[in-house]
C-alpha cells in the first residue's frame, strides 16, 4: 500500500522528489554540514570545550571519573573519546562532531516535515533549520547540544513515522498475499519508527537531562495526534509503553550517576554562592525567550525579528485545524518545554529559566511551525515577502555570528607561557573561568601547568581557593572576567602581594602579582 502524507499538502508537480524521498534529507544535511563547517576551526576553544577535550581524551574511564563531579550524563563526552582518537588538539577534528550531527539532525527534520506536510514545507523547513545562526553556533562548539538534538530529531522522526503509518493502517485480510506483505510492510514501518524513537529518546537523556521537556512534549503531541485520530487502541498503547520501557532501560545505565549528580547539584550548585549564574532575573529569562524563539546574534535587528516572529507564530497556529493531525505534535513541541521552564522558575528555581537557552532543539519544531504559516498565506506575494524577511534575518545573524570575535584563551596562554617560572601558582575565579582553556592550551604548547590550574578539569582539582594556600608561592598569575570574582586578593593583607604585569585580552584580565622584598 502506497502510503502518503495526512496532511493534502504534498506537491504533486515535484516527480522527482515524489520518486526519491530521500533526496531532500540529503540535500538539507549537505547544506547544513557546509554551514557548519565554514570556518570551523577559525576560533579558539571556549572554556567549556576545553573541558570537553580534556574530559575525554583519556577513555571511558577517565570520562566517568571526570563527569561525576559535573552535571551532566556521560555520553558526549564517551561519544568525543571515541571520536578523538588521540587527536584532541586539532580544533577541527573535535568540533567535527557536534558538526555532522548538527547535520544530521537537518537531514531528519527534512525527513519528517515531508512526511507530515509534504515537500514545499519540508524545504522551507529544511533550510530554515540549516542556516538557523542559533543551530550553526552549537555545531561549531565541543559540547553536548550538537550531539542531544540529534538524537532529539531522531526520536521526533519514529514518532512522525508511527502516526504517519498508524493513521494510514487499514484491516487487511489475511486471505490475500498482497494484503498480508502489505500489513508486513505497515508493521515493518512502525517498528521502525518505534524504534528510532526509543534509541533517540535514550540518546536524548544520556546526553543532556533537559532533553526530558523535549520527550514529554513529543509524547503528549503524539497520543494527542493517534487519540483524536480514533487510533489510539490497546496494541498502540502498549507498542507506546514498550518503547518507553526501551528508552528508560537503556538510560537506566546511568542512573546511580544520574542520582548522586543530582543530589550534588540541588544540595550545593544551586546556591547563590556556588553558582550566581544559574540566579537569572525575569528580565533575563524574557531576553532568553526572544533569542531561543527568534533569530540568534541578529543584535538590534531583534527588535524586529521578536514582532515578526511572534506574529508567524501566531499566524501558524491558527491554522492547526488545516494540519491536524500533525498540529498536536508541532504545537505541543513548541511550547510545552517553555511552559515548563516558566512553570519551574516561578515555582522552584531560576535554574529552570537559565536552561531555557541551551533548549537548542526547539529549532526542530519551530522551522517547521514557521514554514507552515508562510505556506498557508492566502497569495504569492506575501509568502515571498516573508519567507525573503525570514530568510533575510537568519542569514544576516549567520552572518553576525560567524565575524563574531570569540574568547582568546590561546592568546592569554601565550602571554603566560612567555614569563611562567617553575614555582608560580594561578588563581582563577570562583567558578575557576577559563581555567579549562589555559591548562589546553599550555599542555598543548608543551609547558606543565602550574599549580591551581594543573589539574583542572580532571576530577582532581588543585584549586588555590585562600591565602592560607598561596602563600608558599612568590608568583601569583590572577585570571578574572566579568561579574566574577577572585577567591582572595593577592594584594590585600595578609598577602600583600605586588602587582607587577596587568594585561586585558578581550573580557579576561590577566595579572601577575609577586612576593614583595622584606628588605
Amino acid at each position: 500500500m502506497h502510503v502518503s502524507p495526512v496532511n493534502p499538502a504534498t506537491d504533486g508537480r515535484l516527480r522527482f522528489l515524489d520518486s526519491n524521498p530521500w533526496f531532500l534529507p540529503l540535500a538539507v544535511f549537505a547544506l547544513s554540514l557546509g554551514l557548519n563547517l565554514i570556518r570551523l576551526d577559525a576560533t579558539a576553544l571556549w572554556n567549556d570545550e576545553a573541558y570537553s577535550i580534556l574530559a575525554a581524551e583519556n577513555g571511558a574511564r577517565a570520562v566517568l571519573r571526570v563527569i561525576a563531579d559535573d552535571n551532566q550524563p556521560p555520553l558526549y563526552y564517551l561519544a568525543l573519546s571515541q571520536w578523538l582518537g588521540g587527536n584532541g588538539g586539532n580544533i577541527f577534528w573535535v568540533r567535527m562532531l557536534s558538526a555532522f550531527s548538527v547535520a544530521v539532525a537537518a537531514g531528519f527534520v527534512g525527513a519528517s516535515a515531508r512526511q507530515m506536510f509534504g515537500w514545499r514545507i519540508a524545504l522551507i523547513a529544511g533550510v530554515l533549520f540549516a542556516i538557523s545562526p542559533l543551530e550553526v553556533n552549537w555545531a561549531q562548539k565541543a559540547r553536548p547540544y550538537a550531539l542531544q538534538v540529534m538524537f532529539c530529531s531522531m526520536a521526533f522522526w519514529g514518532l512522525v513515522r508511527v502516526i504517519r503509518y498508524s493513521l494510514a493502517s487499514e484491516p487487511w485480510p489475511d486471505s490475500n498475499a498482497q494484503h498480508k506483505t502489505e500489513r508486513a510492510r505497515e508493521n515493518f514501518a512502525i517498528g521502525l519508527g518505534w524504534f528510532a524513537y526509543a534509541v533517540g529518546a535514550a540518546g536524548v537523556m544520556l546526553t543532556q537531562h533537559t532533553g526530558g521537556f523535549f520527550l514529554l512534549a513529543a509524547n503528549i503531541g503524539a497520543i494527542l495526534a493517534v487519540s483524536t485520530s480514533g487510533r489510539l487502541h490497546r496494541r498502540w498503547i502498549l507498542s507506546w509503553l514498550g518503547a518507553q520501557a526501551c528508552a528508560v532501560l537503556i538510560w537506566s545505565l546511568w542512573l546511580p550517576g544520574f542520582f548522586n549528580q543530582m543530589t550534588r547539584l540541588f544540595g550545593v550548585r544551586l546556591t547563590r554562592d556556588g553558582s550566581p549564574m544559574f540566579y537569572i532575573t525575569g528580565q533575563d529569562f524574557i531576553s532568553t525567550i526572544w533569542h531561543t524563539y527568534t533569530i540568534f546574534d541578529v543584535w538590534r535587528l531583534l527588535v524586529l525579528a521578536v514582532p515578526v516572529y511572534a506574529l508567524i507564530f501566531f499566524f501558524g497556529a491558527l491554522r492547526w485545524r488545516h494540519y491536524k493531525p500533525w498540529s498536536y505534535l508541532i504545537l505541543a513541541t513548541s511550547f510545552i518545554p517553555l511552559l515548563c521552564s516558566l512553570t519551574g522558575f516561578v515555582l522552584i528555581h531560576p535554574i529552570f529559566g537559565y536552561v531555557l537557552g541551551t533548549f537548542v532543539w526547539l529549532q526542530i519544531p519551530l522551522a517547521m511551525l514557521v514554514a507552515i504559516a508562510v505556506a498557508e498565506l492566502p497569495a504569492m506575494w506575501p509568502r515571498a515577502v516573508v519567507l525573503a524577511c525570514v530568510l533575510a534575518l537568519n542569514l544576516l545573524g549567520l552572518g553576525n555570528y560567524y565575524h563574531v570575535e570569540h574568547v582568546r584563551l590561546d592568546l592569554i596562554a601565550n602571554l603566560m607561557a612567555r614569563d611562567l617560572r617553575p614555582g608560580d601558582a594561578v588563581v582563577v575565579t570562583n567558578r575557576a573561568a577559563a581555567s579549562c582553556g589555559l591548562r589546553y592550551y599550555l599542555v598543548r604548547s608543551g609547558i606543565r601547568p602550574p599549580r591551581g590550574i594543573q589539574n583542572a578539569c580532571t576530577g582532581d582539582q588543585d584549586r588555590i581557593r585562600s591565602p592560607d594556600d598561596a602563600r608558599q608561592y612568590l608568583r601569583l598569575w590572577a585570571i578574572s572576567v566579568p561579574d566574577e570574582s577572585l577567591p582572595f586578593d593577592p594584594s590585600a593583607p595578609p598577602l600583600g602581594y605586588a602587582l607587577v604585569y596587568d594585561s586585558v585580552v578581550g573580557d579576561i584580565h590577566l595579572k601577575r602579582y609577586d612576593l614583595r622584598d622584606k628588605n
